[in-house]
């Protein structure tokens, strides 16, 4: 926003001043459902979960297919290594990026389907909660 304000002004050789700007949403993230810093406080303090403030990370990424890994796929991801595929799964094209979900549905890493070898290589791994 700011750029299109210095270029709207530019082009109508005028300045072009910006006095404000407030994100209301990043994507589906909308600005009604954040919890203030003064807020996030309280909670910690009343020993509140994170899970009852923290959106799943797999939820920045609706738009991507998933898989479902068994607990030992899970581990194998978790240390980087690429899991075998049934069939081409539907929708799932070749380079594609897939979240690849553990046995409780926990986002556990981003891969890369390889359809030539029906492989899902993880190519960003989270860090696992312990």
């Amino acid at each position: 926003m700011r750029a299109l304000d210095e270029s709207l002004g530019e082009r109508l050789g005028a300045g072009a001043h910006l006095s404000a700007l407030r994100r209301t949403r990043a994507g589906s993230f909308r600005v009604e459902d954040a919890v203030v810093p003064d807020e996030l406080q309280k909670l910690v303090e009343a020993g509140a979960g994170a899970g009852e403030f923290l959106i799943p990370s797999e939820a920045a990424l609706p738009h991507l297919p998933s898989a479902h890994l068994t607990g030992e796929e899970a581990q194998r991801v978790r240390h980087g290594a690429a899991v075998r595929v049934g069939n081409s799964p539907k929708g799932w094209g070749d380079g594609g990026h897939v979240l690849m979900l553990d046995e409780r549905g926990r986002l556990v890493a981003v891969g890369v389907y390889d359809a030539a070898r029906a492989l899902l290589q993880p190519r960003v791994m989270l860090a696992v909660e312990k």
